[in-house]
């Protein structure tokens, strides 16, 4: 472990300048402190693509960093072309924006070293951000140094890092394939997360498709409970009729 944390501290410390392209997840978070304290604050800088599809608690979330590191918040409208189509490509398309859009505000600041918290374990066949970001040019200090999760968590601890998690949720991905995304089944999704975050239930677990919005709950619940649970379903508001479905796991 040693050997691969020095590996990887040579390899961002040649670098020089870099910015990070930071998801707020705990594997970009870490990379962020590591250069930060590795190159200089003045040396580093975090940039954060913000999407129409992320939430305002994961905002929330990279706003607090900017008041301990250096982090740009970068708005990407990707809402438009095959995205707003939603087709089986709409990921990759998504990701292709976000990523141009950070690495041409990196050359905008003359720092043409672009990193990301990939790690060994996203190395597969379906890892789409990662072969977009290869394209792109960016480079993978994680990967580069043979890092895999357990290392990126071991290397926190020796550092005494927290590992800050956040949700991570992306709406784009409870809207059905083929369902032309809008606006307004974007807020039908946010407050059905919001709804199933307030009740602990797992706001990945659910699909809206044609006016159906479908819950997996993996959560028990008494009667009293999902009575409550129903009601703030029903009192969610939109422009289109509703239904909600509960599929509630044995």
């Amino acid at each position: 472990m040693i050997d691969k944390a020095t590996q990887m501290n040579d390899r961002i410390r040649s670098l020089e300048r870099v910015v990070v392209s930071f998801s707020g997840s705990a594997d970009s978070t870490l990379l962020l402190r590591l250069a930060t304290d590795i190159l200089g604050k003045e040396n580093v800088i975090g940039v954060f693509a913000e999407s129409p599809f992320i939430s305002e608690a994961d905002r929330a979330f990279v706003r607090d960093f900017q008041g301990v590191f250096e982090v740009h918040i970068l708005p990407v409208n990707t809402l438009t072309g095959s995205v707003l189509v939603n087709g089986k490509d709409r990921c990759a398309e998504c990701k292709t924006m976000l990523f141009s859009a950070v690495r041409d505000y990196a050359k905008s600041l003359g720092v043409f070293h672009v990193i990301d918290g990939y790690h060994c374990g996203d190395v597969t066949e379906n890892s789409t951000g990662l072969a977009i970001a290869d394209a792109m040019g960016f480079g993978h200090p994680f990967i580069e140094a043979a890092m895999f999760k357990q290392d990126i968590e071991q290397l926190a601890k020796m550092h005494g890092y927290p590992r800050q998690q956040r949700r991570n949720l992306c709406y784009a991905r409870h809207i059905a394939f083929g369902e032309f995304i809008t606006g307004e089944k974007l807020a039908v999704v946010s407050q059905v997360s919001n709804v199933l975050l307030r009740y602990g239930a797992d706001p990945e677990r659910m699909m809206l498709e044609k006016g159906t919005v479908t819950i997996q709950l993996s959560v028990p619940m008494d009667d009293v409970r999902l009575e409550a649970f129903l009601g703030e379903l029903d009192s969610i508001k939109s422009e289109e009729k509703l239904t909600f479905h509960v599929e509630m796991e044995a």
